[in-house]
């Protein structure tokens, strides 16, 4: 998480039921202020997460550009101004965690 010293960071989350929109909203997010994508992607078929973090200021900034484009589809949102910095560093080091051997899934299809 890139940040001045002595700033506080911030975390953004949107979540949209659309795809294409949850593309068009992180675009305009990073356009309007710099904040660092953590995760932009799908998390469920047809479900789209921007993660954004940064300086409070920045990340609100962004998080209004995102709501502004991407409204119809908005599911869900999260906005953590002046969150520990701990927390702030979270989603990175999740991304980067090794899947354990034992971790697995199961589906059913019932027709």
């Amino acid at each position: 998480m890139r940040g001045i010293e002595g700033m506080q960071p911030a975390i953004a989350l949107l979540e949209f039921d659309s795809i294409a929109i949850g593309v068009r909203a992180g675009d305009a997010m990073v356009k309007r202020a710099p904040v660092e994508i953590t995760y932009a992607g799908t998390v469920h078929p047809g479900k789209y997460l921007v993660l954004v973090g940064g300086d409070v200021a920045s990340v609100e900034e962004a998080y209004a550009a995102g709501l502004d484009a991407g409204r119809e589809a908005l599911v869900d949102r999260l906005f953590l101004p002046a969150v520990h910095p701990e927390v702030a560093r979270m989603p990175n080091a999740l991304a980067w965690a090794p899947m354990s051997p034992a971790c697995g899934t199961g589906e059913r299809v019932v027709q």
